[in-house]
């Protein structure tokens, strides 16, 4: 290039996005009139060039705002349909907006009965009232969600049980504008899982009878109430008797788990060998140890070690730890136990 003129072009703003300019491979003379002229033309083009951002900015803001309004629509819509209680609280702790499903669930006329109130105070049992409103505190303060359980009253005064999950929103300027509640209505959940506990509880309760029957008749076999019995046979009847006995225990372990759920779980300690547990568990995977041919030592630090525990639930646990260490460890290994 022999010759270049060129004029810097500005945007609305006063960035230099560019210049306009005259190049030549052959000298050139430029006169005054000949800079103003390109001075004069690059002013055209800036003002073109600005002219166009501009309209194209003003259909951009034009698209942006119709896609505002149309998501504000469809929050509106999910919003007042959604088979949810939604509410917005403020950070000053009261009811901004709440859609139709909140009024339905509280028993109230309309949203005039919740806007405006503290939610904390008349919605809320009193019993959870100071857990709800840390609760509420706690994602003003550290901006996370939580997913609670309380319970809450209608306007007549009745109690319902209500799963909440809260969380933060920002305005634009990343400032707390409300907190969001989305609630729903779960008596009918907690009833369902009443009733199937309690299925569970009765159906446990029906197959302790038939173990406990066969119990009683092995019992009299090997006792010889109704006549002798050889060797061969005692030895099968004691294995009977002793699957029919990890039998009931097993019903019994699941009746615990329904009254656990139920809230009626009892622990009933008795004074107990723990030595015997282990041994007796120990007897129930003889045939396992046996065909992985493992070794066992055990540890006790007296020959009669006596604690004081629910001997079911110990046998639980030693029962899980051997079923783990024999299932678990390769063939011809060792099982170390120790009571100390």
């Amino acid at each position: 290039i022999r010759f270049y003129a060129g004029v810097p072009i500005y945007s609305v703003d006063k960035r230099r996005v560019g210049a306009f300019c005259i190049k030549d491979s052959k000298p050139r003379d430029f006169s005054k009139k000949d800079e103003k002229a390109l001075k004069d033309l690059a002013r055209i083009a800036e003002a073109e060039m600005n002219t166009r951002n501009m309209y194209l900015s003003f259909e951009e803001r034009l698209e942006i705002e119709a896609e505002l309004i149309e998501n504000k629509e469809k929050f509106q819509k999910i919003f007042e349909f959604s088979p949810s209680a939604i509410a917005f609280v403020s950070p000053i702790g009261v009811i901004l907006d709440c859609n139709e499903q909140l009024v339905k669930m509280h028993g109230m006329s309309s949203k005039k009965e919740l806007i405006g109130i503290n939610p904390f105070k008349t919605l809320i049992a009193k019993e959870d009232q100071k857990d709800a409103f840390a609760d509420y505190k706690e994602v003003l303060k550290h901006d996370v969600v939580k997913n609670l359980e309380h319970s809450l009253i209608k306007k007549d005064g009745t109690q319902f049980p209500a799963s909440v999950a809260i969380g933060l929103i920002r305005d634009a300027e990343k400032k707390p504008l409300a907190v969001i509640a989305i609630m729903e209505d779960i008596t009918e959940r907690k009833r369902i899982d009443k009733t199937k506990n309690e299925f569970v509880s009765l159906a446990s309760h029906q197959l302790r009878t038939p173990p406990t029957g066969i119990k009683w008749y092995i019992d009299m076999l090997l006792n010889e109430e109704v006549g002798e019995i050889n060797k061969k046979q005692k030895e099968y009847l004691r294995e009977i008797y002793q699957n029919n006995q990890r039998m009931i225990e097993l019903v019994y372990s699941l009746l615990n788990v329904s009254r656990i759920e139920l809230g009626t779980f009892a622990i009933e300690p008795k004074r107990i060998s723990i030595n015997k547990v282990i041994d007796d568990v120990l007897d129930e995977f003889k045939v396992q140890i046996k065909e992985k041919n493992l070794k066992v030592r055990k540890n006790y630090k007296s020959k009669t070690t006596f604690i004081y525990s629910d001997p079911k639930l110990l046998r639980i646990i030693i029962n899980n730890l051997v079923s783990n260490a024999v299932k678990y460890n390769d063939k011809k290994c060792c099982i170390g136990l120790s009571v100390k």
